[in-house]
């Protein structure tokens, strides 16, 4: 029954190719076994080789969206994916929290594009929509747009996670790929990369990643164990073949 089913919003954006974005976050929430909803943020074309146009959605539509999805379904997280700018962010989360004031919402700051188009507006990036927030989730080259002038990355992450938990992905980690490390109420969780699988780099593995952390909150587990699960779908995600779109598999 669909009702059995915790019920995910994923916002972000359209990716034919089906690496990345909205259709990636749905596959995921299904191969996991929640049900996916969603909201477009932007429509794309592009493949996981070479980026071609960016429309991007009206936020009044966006709104409407968000109103409709929430008035119908219980929703037990939010996945927001690629966004404007920071002034789209922070109305995206006011319309999510007008309706649930208490669920639990991610967002994966995506500032550029794999194959090389920019997304977010970084000179708009600011803190205060942080604490709306439940995680965050940039990877080595994303987090330095949260940093202070002169913050290394460590204090800086400590200082974000005041305001919300923080992921840090290890996949661009200077000397410890793979190294994933959560910041999370004063206290650091480190997840090490799983040294038996052989991965490949995939289109979209931020997008999957962040899907399945909301889909493992839906069900119930906390955030320490729902990133390490999300971890080893993800692992199992980059191990598929060794093409740039992965497979999605049931765990």
């Amino acid at each position: 029954m669909l009702q059995d089913y915790p019920f995910v919003l994923n916002i972000a954006g359209f990716d034919p190719s089906a690496g990345a974005g909205i259709l990636a976050d749905i596959k995921t929430c299904e191969q996991i076994g929640v049900y996916g909803l969603g909201i477009l943020t932007c429509n794309t074309l592009q493949t996981e080789h070479q980026f071609h146009k960016l429309d991007w959605m009206p936020m009044q539509q966006i709104a409407t969206a968000i109103d409709t999805m929430c008035r119908q379904y219980p929703i037990e997280a939010v996945k927001i994916g690629v966004v404007k700018d920071m002034f789209q962010l922070e109305a995206i989360i006011q319309n999510v929290r007008t309706h649930l004031p208490n669920t639990f919402i991610i967002w994966d700051p995506i500032l550029r594009a794999t194959t090389g188009a920019n997304f977010f507006q970084k000179d708009s990036l600011c803190e205060k929509a942080l604490v709306d927030l439940d995680l965050i989730t940039p990877n080595y080259h994303e987090i330095t747009a949260f940093l202070a002038r002169g913050e290394d990355i460590e204090s800086g992450c400590k200082r974000i996670a005041k305001s919300c938990a923080l992921l840090l992905k290890g996949g661009h980690h200077p000397t410890a790929p793979g190294l994933d490390q959560l910041f999370y109420r004063s206290k650091v969780w480190k997840y090490p990369p799983h040294t038996t699988l052989l991965t490949y780099p995939k289109h979209g593995s931020g997008c999957v990643l962040s899907a399945a952390i909301a889909a493992y909150i839906a069900q119930g587990y906390d955030v320490g164990e729902a990133c390490g699960r999300a971890k080893g779908y993800t692992a199992d995600f980059l191990a598929s073949n060794h093409t740039l779109l992965g497979n999605h598999y049931v765990q």
